[in-house]
């Protein structure tokens, strides 16, 4: 049973370690967009690219060769106002999120 019980922890750890790489990969080589609000779904198109949020409510989606102001306004138009963009890992600064959550409706 013991056994059983340390299999099944392992495993479990294993995902959530799995879950949060992919979380943090995508933060590194694309985007990442909290919202001030949890998303109704778990992932979202915007233009040609799929976006997907983590139980934490933040959504990450790659990198595309638009401007990254315009990535942020089209999450915000799909999100809800965001507390955080991140760009490859860099944060947008105060006045940058407060022109993107302008889109936001």
């Amino acid at each position: 049973m013991v056994r059983i019980l340390s299999a099944s922890f392992a495993v479990t750890c294993s995902l959530l370690l799995l879950a949060s790489a992919s979380t943090a990969s995508a933060a590194q080589g694309g985007y990442v967009a909290t919202p001030a609000k949890a998303p109704a779904k778990s992932s979202f198109i915007v233009r040609d690219r799929l976006w997907k949020c983590d139980d934490a409510g933040a959504c990450a989606g790659p990198k595309s060769t638009g401007n990254q102001n315009t990535a942020c306004a089209l999450a915000a138009q799909r999100l809800g106002t965001l507390t955080a963009f991140h760009v490859e890992g860099r944060p947008f600064d105060e006045a940058a999120l407060a022109r993107c959550n302008e889109r936001a409706s």
